[in-house]
């Protein structure tokens, strides 16, 4: 079985503390906190984005959901988002791949979770 990737540590440290986010780092901070805010729960956030009920979820699902929560995306930083959570490159993401980069999101960035989460969230809803 192979060992699954995982994005790289993150950049170095920015101006106020704390490492700075890539741009794919604030747009998957900001959808996380978007599905966060409409499901209780992992399993409920990835079937309202499973919307052909396949169980696994496609680029088109994934930039439908980022459209439906409100996080406006480009379709290279969606399909850029997709790879982040597709660990093994099959060019879908299963609910085991989509928890466990939650998982390694919120380990990762839980300080920016707490500092910055509202400066994220109007930065994904501004126009």
């Amino acid at each position: 079985r192979p060992t699954p990737k995982l994005p790289p540590p993150p950049a170095p440290a920015a101006p106020g503390g704390g490492p700075a986010l890539s741009d794919l780092e604030k747009l998957d901070v900001a959808f996380g906190a978007a599905l966060a805010a409409r499901a209780d729960t992992l399993g409920e956030a990835f079937l309202g984005i499973d919307t052909h009920r396949t169980g696994f979820l496609s680029c088109d699902e994934m930039a439908a959901a980022l459209t439906r929560c409100g996080v406006q995306a480009t379709p290279a930083e969606a399909k850029a988002l997709c790879a982040l959570y597709d660990l093994n490159d099959d060019q879908k993401i299963s609910y085991a791949e989509f928890a466990a980069r939650v998982r390694h999101r919120t380990r990762q960035y839980s300080a920016h979770l707490h500092r910055q989460q509202d400066d994220l969230l109007a930065a994904a809803a501004a126009p």
